[in-house]
C-alpha cells in the first residue's frame, strides 16, 4: 500500500511541478523602463529576442501567480506558450553572430472556417513536423486557446517553407516572419 501511495505522490508532484512558459511580444511603444529592467534582471526570463521590425519578444518561465502579477504590472500582452519541440536553454551553445528566423503564427478562426479548423491545424502540425526533420527548428509551440504560436529556426529560412503550410494557404493561420537576434536570459544560467 505504501508503494502505491509513494508512486501516486511522485506522479502527482511531477505533474504539478512542470514548467509553465509565458510569451510576450511588445513594440517600443510599450517597452517601458520597467520592462527593460525586468527582462535584464529577472530569473524567470529564458530568452529575449530583437526582431527585424524593431519589436522585442521574451519567453518566461512562470507559474500562474507570477503571470497574473506580470499582467497587472505591465501593459504588454502575455500569453501562455506550450512547448512542443526544442528547449529554450539549449540556445546557450549559439554564437553571438548566429542568425535566427522567428515565425509568429496568428490564428484566424471565423464562422466561415471553424468547421475546417481541426483538420487544418492537424495539417499545420504535420507541416511543422516535416520542417523539424530538417533540423533547423530550435523551439516550437502553441499559445493557449488556439491563439497561434511561434517557432524559432536557425539561419535564414526561405519564406516558401512557411507559406506552403496548408493552414496558411487556407487562411486559418497567418504567419509573421522576422529575422531575429536572440539573447539568453538569466533563467537559463
Amino acid at each position: 500500500m505504501k508503494i502505491i501511495f509513494i508512486f501516486a505522490w511522485l506522479i502527482t508532484s511531477s505533474l504539478f511541478s512542470q514548467e509553465r512558459y509565458a510569451f510576450v511580444h511588445f513594440d517600443e511603444s510599450n517597452n517601458t523602463k520597467e520592462w527593460s529592467s525586468f527582462l535584464n534582471e529577472s530569473d524567470e526570463v529564458l530568452l529575449i529576442g530583437n526582431l527585424s521590425d524593431q519589436s522585442k519578444w521574451a519567453l518566461l518561465n512562470v507559474n500562474n501567480t507570477e503571470l497574473a502579477g506580470l499582467r497587472a504590472s505591465f501593459t504588454s500582452d502575455l500569453i501562455y506558450w506550450n512547448q512542443r519541440r526544442g528547449k529554450a536553454c539549449t540556445l546557450e551553445n549559439s554564437k553571438k553572430e548566429d542568425r535566427f528566423t522567428f515565425i509568429k503564427y496568428n490564428s484566424h478562426i471565423t464562422k466561415f472556417n471553424v468547421q475546417d479548423a481541426p483538420e487544418l491545424f492537424r495539417f499545420h502540425d504535420q507541416h511543422i513536423k516535416g520542417i523539424s526533420k530538417v533540423g533547423q527548428v530550435l523551439l516550437e509551440g502553441f499559445f493557449d486557446n488556439d491563439d497561434g504560436g511561434f517557432m524559432l529556426m536557425r539561419g535564414t529560412v526561405d519564406k516558401e517553407v512557411i507559406w506552403t503550410d496548408p493552414a496558411v494557404v487556407n487562411g486559418i493561420i497567418e504567419p509573421e516572419v522576422y529575422l531575429a537576434n536572440v539573447t539568453i536570459g538569466k533563467g537559463c544560467n
